[in-house]
């Protein structure tokens, strides 16, 4: 009877000894599947102040290229404003020429900066990332790429059509393909009387113009989403994870 108790206490204690070591293991798998998330969310905060820092720089370099085309183009409007009184005096002095065709060439320069998109494209092909964003910040990132990519899109299909038009398809130019990369190979293949009384022509210097101008004020929207954002991105860095 006695040994019979004593078998039936020691069965009882195999079995808490079993419970609590069966409790321990859960409860170490546990903690180590909450250290793992652990880590992968604080992965995920390093990774996302990463790519705010990049964008931050990314867009602050668009900033100052595109403040460089802003100063380029306000630089040259005076040559502009000297060509057209030529015309409209119809100047037929070797430097009223000279004047003419390096307004025309100034007028049909690249107006295209070269945008940095890299870290926009990664961060927006990130889903862990753009969950940790707050809904205002991705209102703002959103807006930013829409403006920049139709911004970029604009001035090149107007880049296109001002070299074009104004160059290729008016046969009162000539080129000398000799010149440095920097200087103007433009020069006129026609007297600047005659070029004076081309409606075509004169009808095409003001659409370059125009063109230009609308360079200009696509620049300086631009100018003011992207300085908008860049405070934003500093907003979202200072918030709270």
């Amino acid at each position: 009877m006695i040994l019979r108790r004593i078998a039936s206490s020691l069965k009882r204690l195999d079995l808490v000894s079993f419970l609590i070591e069966l409790l321990l293991v859960i409860a170490g798998v546990l903690a180590a599947l909450q250290v793992n998330n652990w880590n992968e969310e604080r992965k995920d905060q390093d990774g996302l102040a990463l790519s705010l820092t990049r964008l931050e720089a990314e867009a602050k370099f668009n900033i100052d290229i595109t403040q460089q085309q802003i100063d380029l183009i306000n630089d040259r409007r005076g040559i502009w404003r000297s060509a057209g009184e030529l015309l409209d005096s119809c100047n037929s002095t070797a430097e009223g020429a000279a004047v003419i065709s390096q307004a025309v060439f100034e007028l049909t320069a690249d107006f295209v900066p070269s945008f940095q998109l890299a870290s926009l494209d990664e961060l927006s092909r990130q889903d862990r990332y753009l969950n940790q964003l707050s809904a205002n910040f991705r209102t703002s990132l959103n807006e930013y790429r829409y403006r920049l990519t139709e911004i970029d899109d604009q001035l090149i299909i107007n880049y296109g059509l001002m070299w074009d038009d104004h160059v290729v398809r008016l046969p009162v130019w000539d080129a000398d393909l000799n010149l440095e990369h920097s200087a103007n190979p433009l020069k006129l293949a026609v007297p600047v009387e005659e070029l004076c009384k081309n409606t075509r022509f004169r009808a095409q210097f003001a659409i370059t113009r125009a063109f230009v101008d609308s360079a200009d004020r696509f620049s300086n929207d631009l100018l003011e989403v992207t300085e908008r954002f860049v405070a934003e991105i500093q907003r979202e860095q200072e918030r709270p994870s």
